[in-house]
Formats: C-alpha cells, structure tokens, sequence
C-alpha cells in the first residue's frame, strides 16, 4: 500500500503540489497557414490537447449588423504565445488570433462582444457574447 501511495505521488509531480493536466481531446484540425489545430465558435467550454510548438488559431463569428468579438486574449504567455499570422485577411464580423503552443501547461482562451465587458463573469452575459476555451500544452 505504501508503495502504491510513493507511485502515486511520483505522477502527480513527486508530492510539489503541482496540479495535473484536465483531461483534454485532440483540437479540430487546423485551418490557416501553419496551423495544426483551430477552433472556433462552437469549441467554447472545451478542453484541447495541444503539442509544444503547435501553432493554433482562433476564428469568432459575430452575428450579421452585430458587434464583433474583442480580442481573443490568454493570461498565460508561456503556455500560449501570440503571433502574428502575416497573411490572414478576414471576412466581416470574424475576429482571429493565432498562438503558439510554447510550453507545458493549461491556459485558458477568452473573448466576449458587447455588452459583455472583460472578465465577462457577470450573469448578463450568455453564450452567445461570451466564449472560452481551455487548452491543455503537453
């Protein structure tokens, strides 16, 4: 038993505290120049498995006459790099950004579109002007 619980404990970080990794699913495939994995609208509340040095992009959809999404922004550059893409030209009402995956972790994507305004927690704000997504970097 006891050898069991030093196993234990030797996959979970050797007893640092570290918090494993959420479990995650394979990204939808990539779409844009050098990209392995995208998502977009319909990937909000998911959790996806991403390699170091992956580049993923993020496409947003804003209904027809309404306001676009802000910036899709993470908290944490050393898991997610933003970069420029150098080519995109996008249709009206898509908001995008591209990232690399450039170290192991978890962050987590956000944008919101009006009236939602950061950090979008408030109970006014619906799935439909607030998004997110988790992205697991292994």
């Amino acid at each position: 038993m006891i050898l069991i619980a030093a196993i234990g404990l030797g996959c979970s970080g050797g007893g640092n505290g570290a918090t494993p990794a959420p479990k995650c699913e394979k990204a939808p495939e990539g779409i844009g120049p050098d990209a392995n994995a995208t998502l977009q609208d319909g990937d909000a509340g998911r959790t996806v498995c991403l390699k170091q040095g992956d580049v993923l992009t993020v496409f947003l959809h804003a209904p027809v006459n309404e306001e676009r999404w802000r910036p899709i922004t993470t908290a944490d550059h050393r898991v997610l790099t933003p970069r420029s893409s150098g080519v995109l030209t996008l249709p009206l009402g898509v908001t995008a950004a591209v990232f690399t995956a450039a170290g192991k972790g978890t962050a987590r994507l956000t944008s919101t579109r009006p009236p939602c305004s950061p950090p979008a927690a408030t109970a006014t704000c619906d799935s439909s002007h607030q998004w997110s997504a988790r992205v697991v970097v292994q």
